[in-house]
């Protein structure tokens, strides 16, 4: 079972899916994986498709409208505190360039119209070359 979370863990998309797929294949094939995924995948779409389905009914409530706007300022706190999480661990790990480019990117997000998407991928490539050239230095050494 360990080795199944780890591969999940290192394979792209959702642990949880990723584990569940691994396990299944791993007990009962690959009928067993595509069960072991189907029963990941639909309880939390039932509840979503549930929850939508309120949502849409009651949307238009003064009082789950003001609920909704409680909860945005209730994210952004939790963004907040992620950020300052984020500056605090590349301070103390004096890492100046990627402390940089977290400013370099909030600031093209906030003050330009550019898609974040494009400001991500931007950023992902700037750090696989950043990275690969670290990389070269310490082989070369």
């Amino acid at each position: 079972m360990l080795d199944i979370v780890a591969i999940a863990q290192s394979s792209p998309g959702a642990m949880a899916i990723n584990t569940a797929n691994l396990l299944g294949w791993r007990l009962r094939g690959w009928a067993g994986a595509l069960l072991a995924v189907l029963g990941s995948l639909l309880p939390p779409m039932a509840i979503i498709i549930l929850v939508g389905h309120f949502y849409l009914l009651f949307r238009d409530n003064e009082i789950v409208a003001n609920v909704l706007k409680g909860m945005t300022a209730g994210i952004a706190a939790v963004i907040l505190h992620v950020v300052i999480g984020l500056v605090q661990m590349l301070l103390v790990d004096r890492k100046w360039i990627m402390l940089t480019i977290c400013i370099i990117a909030f600031v093209i997000a906030f003050f330009t119209g550019i898609n974040v998407v494009f400001i991500i991928i931007a950023a992902g490539v700037f750090g696989v070359l950043y990275g690969s050239k670290i990389m070269n230095r310490a082989r070369e050494k």
